[in-house]
């Protein structure tokens, strides 16, 4: 007897890009929360990145990049930046470049031609990151927009497999990862780094509002109270992670979720007592959970934050040394990857410890120390765009402007998070970035779509 035929809703042109998705969040569960160099993380999800892109492009229809054509212009202008530093220069301009002093006082240092990066493999290394990102966007180009959507149920199930994770090391019986350089005693699930556990955990909070609200957020709706639950499930893990940071974003996703899920349905009077029902439950769990956590002593966010002591924190103290660093190396940077060496270089006898300082532990501010001015514009111009993006979702209704404002927020996070760290300088930050730009992207007006009701005719005031 055949066995039934399942239909997961994906057209023949869309499984294998599909498959090769998955595979690659598979490959980012092990390999992606890693941001070191060194580490084997980087070498095993880039090898999985590469035969993705290569068997879509070969096998698969052509990806249709220019769906998401500022995705696809964003991720060329980095390409361009981390290309151009790496093309080597005539000793006349070179010497010439801010911050090249002491290299070209050197013996032999102002002899032959160097690029722009001063630390070229480091540079090298910037540049092959990019594969993970273009590999994304190539397989969700080649994806309808209904099946990027779904995209929220692969992320949610990463979100809660790095939660589990982080509480079996909780409890002392999850194994070491071979391939990224962090401790089980961080709680930090699949990252090498608390602080990005934290934020990804506010992420997969903000994800799991849009999800329960998909049906329109009624409080007979079992999805939503579903939702409710993985909601509580990973506000307390962000709790045990011990991130101050993670906190913030963390109460931010759990009262700005249910605004910014709940569909532009139904008559204006009832979405406002449903929004505010919604946002006053969200209030209630953020609370409980704190004094639920603070009661039993689990929450380590809190006391680290109780116990801050600014003269002790490393990061304050180099900042005046960061400072002086991005003024020595305008407009031009010191390149992608360099800012270790570089802060070495020059890091008064004051602040010398035992660990070293990898990062600024201020990305916006580091991205200005590497790239110059560039890097900036890039920025720049990225909040620009989600800007206008922004007005238009909360002007629209429907399925695709709703998971706009998703990957708005999803973006907002990230970024607020960056100004006290560096968590899109890992693989799966990368991919976050990048499928909530989709989203972005794919919520169009010209690119209507059924939603969730599955209503395929024009709404007022349109036509067919």
């Amino acid at each position: 007897m055949a066995l039934p035929k399942i239909d997961i809703g994906l057209t023949r042109s869309e499984r294998l890009p599909a498959i090769l998705l998955v595979i690659l969040f598979v490959a980012l569960c092990a390999a992606g929360g890693a941001s070191r160099d060194d580490v084997l993380a980087q070498a095993v999800i880039r090898g999985f990145a590469v035969m993705a892109m290569f068997v879509q492009v070969v096998a698969g229809r052509a990806p249709e990049l220019s769906r998401y054509r500022a995705c696809s212009w964003l991720l060329g202008a980095m390409v361009a930046v981390a290309a151009l530093q790496l093309v080597p220069l005539p000793p006349q301009i070179w010497t010439a470049l801010p911050g090249r002093g002491l290299i070209a006082s050197s013996p032999l240092g102002g002899e032959g031609w160097r690029p722009m990066n001063l630390v070229p493999d480091a540079g090298w290394n910037s540049l092959f990151s990019l594969l993970v990102p273009l590999s994304v966007l190539v397989l969700l180009s080649s994806l309808e927009n209904r099946t990027v959507r779904r995209v929220q149920y692969l992320l949610i199930a990463v979100v809660l497999f790095s939660a589990l994770l982080a509480l079996l090391q909780a409890a002392g019986s999850a194994p070491e990862n071979p391939l990224i350089n962090g401790s089980t005693d961080d709680y930090g699930g699949m990252f090498a780094n608390r602080n990005h556990q934290a934020v990804f955990l506010a992420i997969g909070i903000v994800v799991a509002w849009f999800w329960g609200f998909q049906r329109g957020g009624h409080w007979r709706d079992r999805r939503l109270w579903l939702a409710v639950c993985v909601v509580l499930l990973l506000s307390v893990s962000i709790l045990v992670t011990g991130s101050r940071t993670g906190v913030i974003l963390g109460g931010v996703a759990i009262m700005a979720g249910p605004f910014l899920a709940r569909p532009r349905r139904g008559k204006p009077a009832a979405r406002k007592t449903g929004i505010a029902l919604w946002i006053g439950i969200s209030l209630i769990i953020a609370v409980g959970v704190l004094l639920l956590s603070s009661y039993f002593g689990r929450a380590a966010s809190l006391n680290r934050a109780t116990t801050l002591n600014l003269d002790a924190d490393f990061r304050l103290r180099a900042l005046p040394t960061v400072l002086e660093i991005a003024k020595t190396y305008f407009p031009f940077g010191a390149g992608l990857g360099s800012f270790d060496p570089v802060f070495r270089s020059a890091e008064p006898f004051a602040l010398l410890e035992p660990t070293y300082f990898n990062h600024a532990h201020n990305d916006l501010l580091e991205t200005v120390i590497e790239t110059g001015i560039f890097g900036p514009i890039i920025l720049l111009t990225a909040l620009i765009w989600l800007f206008r993006r922004m007005i238009v979702m909360f002007s629209e209704s429907g399925e695709n402007a709703r998971m706009g404002r998703l990957g708005a927020l999803i973006v907002g996070l990230v970024v607020v998070a960056s100004v006290s760290d560096y968590p899109v300088r890992t693989p799966m930050f990368m991919v976050i970035m990048m499928v909530a730009g989709c989203w972005l992207t794919g919520s169009s007006p010209n690119r209507s779509e059924p939603d969730a009701a599955g209503s395929a005719l024009p709404s007022s005031g349109k036509f067919l």
